[in-house]
């Protein structure tokens, strides 16, 4: 290390006596030689150089790229958060027992509306709502609705309760249930009430008036509270 710097100390004092000699007429120099005197410069020019990327660009570089890091891992920290919410609010659902008391369903009912008031998003119940056969979803799903009302989500819900309306045993779902698909359903009509201006296109609204329709006279809800609750709905409609 030692031997290079003296020898580019040597490449300075040379160049600093050629250009006295060269101002003070003792000597000419021509293109030639201004291009060894450039070619001399090279080993000092190339130190400048890497002096200046390492102390200030690359300073600046390491800084930047740690707060990247930093802003990276904590999204991944709140990501992880979220998920873990998720698969919380998922494992309740699978405890929704079918054979379980009105009171026991109440119970669990309160405790998903209370967790869904917390997860970040609930578009993660409404994917594969439609063709479900997971009765704990569905009421879940219903509960997390009926706090957070989605414009986005009512159509799933809709396709469901047209599709179970369609089967001669709604596909083994409790009226409890049923009555739960329809509270979210309702609080969905009500917010687009409120809005003033209508956000539920004229095809939705016929898709779900159509839906409450069957669902009334389906033969395991003729006389129970979700006839009556379904044909109260389409009356807002």
């Amino acid at each position: 290390m030692q031997g290079k710097t003296a020898g580019k100390a040597v490449f300075s004092i040379v160049i600093a006596l050629l250009a006295v000699a060269h101002v003070s007429h003792a000597i000419t120099i021509d293109a030639a030689g201004m291009a060894l005197i450039g070619l001399a410069m090279v080993p000092w020019a190339s130190s400048w150089l890497e002096s200046i990327r390492v102390g200030d660009f690359e300073a600046k570089f390491r800084a930047l790229q740690q707060s990247v890091d930093a802003t990276k891992k904590e999204l991944d920290e709140i990501k992880a958060t979220y998920q873990v919410m998720q698969d919380d609010y998922l494992d309740d659902c699978k405890a929704f027992d079918p054979d379980a008391p009105a009171a026991e369903l109440n119970r669990l009912a309160t405790r998903l509306k209370a967790k869904a008031k917390g997860l970040a998003s609930i578009d993660f119940l409404f994917a594969d709502l439609a063709q479900t056969a997971d009765q704990g979803l569905a009421f879940g799903a219903a509960c997390a609705l009926q706090v957070r009302p989605q414009f986005q989500a009512i159509d799933g819900v809709v396709r469901l309760l047209d599709a179970l309306a369609q089967t001669p045993d709604l596909r083994g779902f409790r009226l409890k249930t049923i009555y739960r698909l329809l509270m979210a359903v309702d609080e969905i009509v009500k917010l687009d009430a409120r809005n003033g201006r209508t956000l539920l296109g004229d095809a939705q609204r016929r898709a779900i008036a159509a839906a409450l329709q069957q669902l009334a006279r389906h033969a395991r809800c003729v006389g129970d509270d979700t006839e009556d609750y379904a044909q109260r709905i389409g009356a807002k409609l």
